[in-house]
């Protein structure tokens, strides 16, 4: 399957990428091929970035219009009353950034969980959009650039140090919250 995927290319990152942001998650295949696509194509890498990103929105949309559907009679079904309240409280005081910042954060964060609360929800579709974009944007085109920099050893690197990579993933992920919620208690004052 590997191997028709990278046959495919920039496509084959599209249908990984709505797979990927749906029910069924395939836990860093988008990663993992958007890195050994520009690894192996250096001159294409803002190309692979961006069929990444596409196919993560789309799958993200059709994810979230799931979520929505279902609404919050699926979140009290699927989840503790407990649980409902939290994740519903995280939406109500960071919005952006928890569609954001799951969406930067390399596997195993849970943003398929994140898309499903905002769709139930009804967190606002162009916000969600924007989040969703701006999010795996940022890391697509960070993997698919450090791949074609370093080529074949990219990958290596970053399996070599998988905790240190989802580290800084993290690390810079809540720098950007922060400096969001900093923007955004400074707009209302």
């Amino acid at each position: 399957m590997l191997a028709l995927l990278k046959h495919l290319g920039g496509p084959g990152l599209l249908v990984v990428g709505i797979l990927d942001n749906s029910l069924l998650p395939t836990a860093g295949s988008e990663d993992f091929l958007t890195i050994l696509l520009a690894a192996q194509r250096r001159e294409l890498w803002l190309y692979y970035a961006a069929m990444a990103t596409l196919g993560a929105v789309v799958g993200g949309y059709l994810t979230y219009r799931l979520g929505s559907k279902g609404g919050e009679q699926m979140l009290d079904e699927r989840l503790p009353a407990k649980r409902v309240r939290k994740v519903s409280r995280l939406f109500e005081r960071w919005g952006f950034s928890a569609v954001f910042v799951p969406a930067l954060l390399p596997p195993p964060a849970p943003t398929v969980a994140f898309i499903l609360v905002a769709g139930a929800l009804h967190y606002p579709l162009k916000k969600f959009l924007i989040a969703l974009t701006a999010g795996r944007a940022l890391r697509y085109t960070a993997l698919a650039y450090l791949a074609s920099v370093l080529g074949r050893q990219a990958w290596r690197l970053i399996v070599g140090n998988t905790f240190l990579v989802f580290g800084v993933a993290v690390a810079v992920a809540i720098a950007v919250a922060f400096a969001l919620l900093f923007q955004r208690r400074l707009g209302r004052a």
